[in-house]
Parts: structure tokens; C-alpha cells; sequence
């Protein structure tokens, strides 16, 4: 069963067009876009979160097409490269604000354990490390307990240790939830379903 088809999907801010690119997921499945700077991977991840309009083709999630979709009507989560913890709200809060919102409260003990997170819930969001700030952000976007994660660079700023912390957590997501992955990278990294080289394809229009 197809659970996320993407076809031809172009994307673009101002005058760089990244894309079309088109990918077919199952539940459980994850998807790479991998490639160099500046070629379109982060236009292409906010373009299928909703944050950046379509310039052409369609994203269709459990059969029902969500192209023209806000963000917050989107069955999805999106963990941006950089930061996104609140930097005035405590660890605890910022897991909290998406507990809150779950579709399906997740098992956020286990979360929290997952990531060391314990001994930091109590500390400001601002007053973590980079590598911190990187597992708050997976953790609460598992949180939300979404049908597809989107993650740019989810790797970045971390230790080989806690890269494998993060990779386990989103396996589980996969195998418990049936949650769908699509991962961005610069370098290509194996344990997907799906890989995508994005290609110097962009164009001024």
C-alpha cells in the first residue's frame, strides 16, 4: 500500500527552482535526498511540510492530496537543520507543547530515556549545546507522533554515539508507528528505502 506519492514535485523561493522530483512510500518506508550545497534538498522538505508553496505537482499523504494544505493540517513534522528548541521555555516544556498536541500520545518516558534527556528537563532551551538541541528537536517532533517525519541534516552537531541514538529512536518510530521518513544529507548514508541524488537542476526563472 502506498501510504505517500509524490510526483513531480518543483519547489522554489525567489528566483532557484529545486526539483521535480517524484518518490512512492509504505508505511515503515524511509526516503534520502541526499546531495551537495545549495542544490534544493531544504526547499524540497519545506515545500512537502507546507511551509513553502508548490510551483508544480502534487503530495499526496494517505490518500488524500495535502499539496495546497497549511502545515498544522498536514498529518507531518518537520525538524529543521537549525535549532528549533524555544530557547525561554524549559526542556520539559518544549516536549510538552508537543504532547500536547499528539495525534497519538507516544510513550514519552521512553523518549526522554532514549536521548538522556532526564537530567536537562528542568534547563532553558537556550542553555543546551548544539548536539542537545538536535535530540530535543527529534525527540519532540517523535512526539507528535506524526504518519511521516521530515528531518534536514537530523545528524548534524552530534557525536557517533548520539547519531545512533537518534537512528534507533527513528527505526522504532518506523516499526511501532508505521511512520514514513524523508531524510536530507549532504553525504549519502545507508538504511533507506528510497535514495534520491538531487542534481545540479535548479534554474533561474
Amino acid at each position: 500500500m502506498i501510504d505517500l506519492r509524490i510526483d513531480d514535485l518543483t519547489a522554489g523561493r525567489s528566483s532557484f527552482v529545486a526539483g521535480p522530483i517524484s518518490m512512492q512510500l509504505g508505511r515503515g518506508e524511509g526516503a534520502l535526498i541526499y546531495g551537495g550545497n545549495g542544490i534544493g534538498k531544504t526547499t524540497l522538505l519545506f515545500t512537502i511540510a507546507g511551509h513553502l508553496p508548490a510551483i508544480g505537482g502534487t503530495v499526496i499523504l494517505n490518500g488524500v492530496d495535502i499539496t495546497k494544505f497549511p502545515p498544522y493540517r498536514r498529518d507531518l513534522t518537520l525538524v529543521p537543520a537549525e535549532s528549533s528548541t524555544f530557547p525561554n521555555m524549559s526542556v520539559r516544556e518544549n516536549l510538552g507543547f508537543a504532547l500536547n498536541h499528539a495525534r497519538k500520545r507516544p510513550d514519552e518516558q521512553r523518549l526522554i530515556r532514549a536521548f538522556d534527556l532526564d537530567a536537562l528537563l528542568d534547563k532553558r532551551g537556550g542553555a543546551v549545546s548544539l548536539g542537545q538541541s538536535k535530540l530535543i528537536d527529534v525527540a519532540r517532533a517523535l512526539m507528535y507522533n506524526p504518519a511521516l517525519m521530515l528531518l534536514d541534516e537530523p545528524f548534524s552537531h552530534l557525536s557517533e554515539e548520539l547519531a545512533a541514538k537518534v537512528q534507533d529512536a527513528l527505526n522504532r518510530y518506523r516499526i511501532d508507528r508505521g511512520g514514513m521518513l524523508i531524510v536530507t544529507s549532504q553525504a549519502r548514508i545507508s538504511g533507506f528505502d528510497r535514495e534520491i541524488p538531487l542534481e545540479h537542476i535548479n534554474h533561474a526563472t
